[in-house]
C-alpha cells in the first residue's frame, strides 16, 4: 500500500502545479461567464446564478486548495517519520 501511495504522490508532484492552476483558471473563467450573465438577468435568474457561482467557488477553487493542503500535510508528516 505504501508503494502505491508513493507512486501516486510522485505523479501528482510532477503535474501538481499545472493541474491545480488549470483547475482554478477554469473556475475563474466560469465565474466570469456567470458574472456576464448576471448583468442581464432578472431577479429569479440572478438567484440561480448566485447559487452557481457559489458552487463554482467551492468546486473549482476550494477543491484544489484542499488537495494541495492534503498533499502538503502528508509530505510534512512523512518528513517527521523519516
Amino acid at each position: 500500500m505504501q508503494s502505491f501511495v508513493n507512486i501516486i504522490l510522485d505523479l501528482f508532484k510532477d503535474y501538481k502545479t499545472y493541474a491545480l492552476s488549470l483547475f482554478v483558471a477554469a473556475g475563474l473563467a466560469r465565474i466570469a461567464w456567470e458574472g456576464f450573465k448576471y448583468k442581464n438577468a432578472d431577479e429569479s435568474e440572478r438567484l440561480e446564478i448566485k447559487r452557481t457561482i457559489r458552487n463554482t467557488v467551492v468546486w473549482f477553487i476550494g477543491l484544489p486548495f484542499a488537495l494541495w493542503l492534503a498533499n502538503y500535510l502528508y509530505t510534512e508528516a512523512m518528513k517527521l517519520v523519516k
